[in-house]
């Protein structure tokens, strides 16, 4: 389903989308809350008072508590992940991979899922950010005929810049994570887990593809690469029931790509890394990293965000 028909559900009429402030005082009868789009509603807001929102397209209103919008954010649903200490990286892998480290960790909460196609239409619709660029295979267009998938083709700067929107309209710090935290999210307290389910190589539980079985890339009836919509893959979550950790698309993190325990460059680095692997790779360990230009965008690279707790 395309995005326009989802939003026409929620505002019929095909008028440009405009939100305007609604006094908090005002004794009005809410209208229905319509909860057909794809749990993203809250994103639908440009501006907003403390208590309430109008969404207002052509002679169709929609008069809504921040409450209820907030409350309707199952697809920016987030893990609470508690202050404590995991392993990063692991002895016997690649150079990159070593030295193991045991690190401590606060309390961060980190989106369940990827931030998915539909989420990001909805920020560029609000003008809090622009669209994906286009590859002669991959057009934003295409990306909006897949509203539950995870978006692609968003460099580093563009997803800092969704963050930070997302930020503003929430009040919550939403960024980035750095790899420590994603990885922390990935394999749990202490654990020196490979893969999300434990230490079994098991490709086929997730959208990898897979050169044992002769599946280079995994693909759709016309041979097309395939990503599948954010939560496809149930009994994959972390020991913290974070999804879509492993194969699929590889996720942003805010690091630069240093050796571990390496200080951090005085100048913003150029080089990071991406987590997570994608549909067109082997299954590798939660421990592999992806070495990205920050201002390089791929149809094979997603991000989700955390926030400090």
């Amino acid at each position: 389903m395309h995005i326009d028909t989802l939003l026409n559900q929620l505002l019929p009429g095909g008028a440009p989308l405009a939100v305007i402030p609604h006094e908090a005082d005002r004794d009005e009868v809410y209208a229905q809350f319509m909860r057909r789009l794809d749990r993203m509603n809250p994103l639908l807001v440009r501006s907003h008072s403390p208590q309430s929102i109008v969404l207002r397209n052509g002679g169709c209103v929609r008069i809504i508590t921040r409450a209820d919008l907030l409350a309707e954010m199952d697809g920016l649903a987030e893990i609470a992940i508690p202050a404590g200490s995991f392993w990063l990286g692991r002895e016997h892998g690649y150079m990159d991979e070593r030295p193991m480290l045991h690190l401590p960790s606060p309390a961060f909460a980190i989106m369940k899922f990827p931030v998915t196609v539909f989420a990001y239409a909805l920020a560029v619709r609000a003008g809090g950010v622009i669209p994906p660029v286009a590859t002669f295979s991959l057009s934003w267009e295409d990306q909006q005929t897949h509203p539950a998938h995870p978006v692609v083709m968003v460099n580093q700067e563009e997803a800092e810049i969704f963050a930070a929107w997302l930020a503003h309209l929430t009040g919550q710090p939403w960024r980035l994570p750095t790899e420590m935290e994603w990885e922390y999210a990935a394999r749990g307290a202490d654990d020196q887990r490979l893969y999300p389910w434990g230490e079994a190589h098991e490709p086929h539980r997730v959208n990898v593809a897979n050169q044992e079985e002769g599946r280079l890339t995994p693909t759709d009836e016309s041979r097309n690469p395939v990503v599948e919509m954010v939560g496809s893959r149930p009994g994959t979550e972390s020991p913290f029931g974070v999804s879509d950790m492993v194969g699929n698309v590889d996720e942003w993190t805010s690091s630069p790509y240093l050796t571990y325990g390496a200080p951090a460059p005085n100048n913003p680095a150029l080089t990071m890394v991406a987590r997570g692997g994608n549909y067109t790779m082997d299954l590798h360990p939660l421990t592999h990293r992806e070495i990205v230009s920050r201002y390089e965008s791929r149809r094979t690279l997603g991000f989700r965000l955390v926030r400090s707790r």
